[in-house]
């Protein structure tokens, strides 16, 4: 079960569940195969939340890839398969609810401290 104090949130996919955290090395991973930085590809993928903005597939994607990265060892076609799946609107909740574990402050509209100890 997920740790959602972590920043950790399950997916649920025909039965099999898979952990999402968006650590340091997830985001990292995230910038690498997106080619921006991992803020960047958040905001493209929220922009689309709730609108009539059409979704960057690849974006969300490689956030769920890089969420999954703690562990289960897919290839980026392989989430893609995931999604198909799952479905776009599960894979895209999964991705959101893990953005605000990941940066709850942010969601919150709270700014962190400027020098987080």
């Amino acid at each position: 079960m997920a740790n959602i104090h972590r920043g950790e949130v399950d997916f649920v996919v025909d039965g099999t569940t898979y952990k999402l955290r968006l650590s340091t090395n997830a985001l990292c991973e995230l910038e690498s195969v997106a080619q921006m930085k991992a803020t960047e590809a958040i905001a493209i993928l929220l922009e689309s939340s709730g609108k009539d903005v059409a979704i960057d597939f690849r974006v969300l994607r490689a956030i769920l890839w890089a969420a999954m990265t703690g562990g289960h060892n897919m290839a980026l076609s392989d989430v893609g398969d995931l999604i198909d799946v799952a479905g776009l609107k599960v894979a895209f909740e999964a991705v959101a609810k893990v953005i605000v574990a990941a940066f709850p402050k942010e969601a919150k509209g709270e700014t962190p401290p400027a020098n987080p100890t």
